[in-house]
């Protein structure tokens, strides 16, 4: 899987990366902690909002509570905690991309082979 990455160090760092790109990324993949109080959940959120498109999204995290499983339920993100393995994020987010072709535009981000159902994806080794 080859890829463009778009580095950011902020949410407006995003959000201006993707108005030059003028459409939406292929796939958000945002840390859980952000500095200023904001979260990786706040930066897909408004990165959806202004393209106005559900784009698949991963947060990378290492907290584990409830709080952040709830958020990737709420907000159709799929989880992974670091540390992060290489061969398990790439078929991650295969599968995401592969699912933005869904009939209602929102993939279910249960993964296949997942026992956990519901409408997030957690993923640890």
């Amino acid at each position: 899987m080859g890829a463009d990455v778009l580095a950011c160090r902020s949410i407006d760092e995003a959000l201006t990366c993707v108005e030059d790109m003028g459409m939406a990324p292929d796939i958000i993949l945002a840390d859980y902690t952000l500095d200023n109080d904001e979260t990786g959940v706040d930066g897909i959120a408004k990165v959806r909002k202004l393209t106005g498109a559900h784009v698949p999204a991963i947060l990378i995290t290492a907290d584990r509570s409830p709080r952040v499983r709830a958020a990737g339920l709420t907000y159709d993100i799929s989880v992974i905690y670091k540390p992060v393995k290489l061969n398990r994020l790439r078929p991650l987010m295969a599968w995401k991309i592969g699912q933005q072709g869904g009939a209602d535009g929102q993939g279910d981000t249960k993964v296949a082979g997942d026992s956990v159902a519901g409408a997030y994806s957690v993923w640890s080794e």
